[in-house]
């Protein structure tokens, strides 16, 4: 019974905290929470540059979607130029004919001019 009294009497001594033990525990403290907040804004970097690279991404899409309608809009202006090409050859080769033409007719009337045949022996023969 002493022994249990005696004890009793001696926790409250046990359980001060010692002035020289409780300065490391505390530096300890104020290091975890410097930490943490460290580690708080290390996150808010973190989720920014994640919005950010979000964003490029966006802008990514975005202009590959451009350039693909780009893209679309060359590859339909080259099939136009294309027709306009093969236009232009067939008006060449209708211009060509008409020019041949012309020669043949200028020919007939330098013949006819030589030879002094009226017209309508001409036309009947």
């Amino acid at each position: 019974m002493k022994l249990k009294h005696a004890c009793i009497k001696m926790k409250p001594a046990c359980m001060k905290p010692k002035p020289a033990c409780m300065k490391p525990k505390l530096a300890c403290t104020k290091l975890i929470l410097a930490c943490m907040k460290l580690m708080h804004a290390c996150m808010k970097l973190i989720h920014v540059r994640m919005t950010l690279i979000l964003a490029c991404m966006k802008l990514t899409h975005v202009g590959m979607a451009l350039m693909q309608a780009c893209m679309k809009l060359v590859h339909a202006c080259m099939t136009l130029m294309q027709a306009c090409m093969t236009l232009m050859q067939a008006c060449m080769t209708l211009i060509h004919g008409c020019m041949t033409l012309m020669h043949a007719c200028m020919t007939l009337n330098l013949w006819h001019l030589k030879l002094k045949l009226p017209c309508t022996k001409l036309t009947t023969a």
